[in-house]
């Protein structure tokens, strides 16, 4: 199943476009590889998004994921 209402892109075009450092002209897009769901990219239009973008992810991260050095730690 793929986003109705925000582009989807491959993590490919994801990835060039970051490498070119231009994230911030990317529309808010759904990102998969392999056909399979990996995120949501936000790219904010305003502060209201940007804090509602960080309260989601909040509650995301209450109930799942890792921390960069648990994940390290165990590479």
């Amino acid at each position: 199943m793929t986003a109705s209402l925000i582009p989807t892109i491959n993590w490919t075009d994801f990835q060039k476009v970051a490498k070119l450092g231009r994230l911030k002209e990317l529309k808010s897009c759904e990102v998969n590889f392999q056909e399979e769901y990996l995120f949501t990219f936000v790219n904010p239009a305003t502060p209201y998004i940007r804090t509602k973008a960080e309260y989601d992810a909040q509650l995301s991260n209450s109930v799942q994921g890792k921390t960069v050095e648990e994940i390290l730690k165990g590479a």
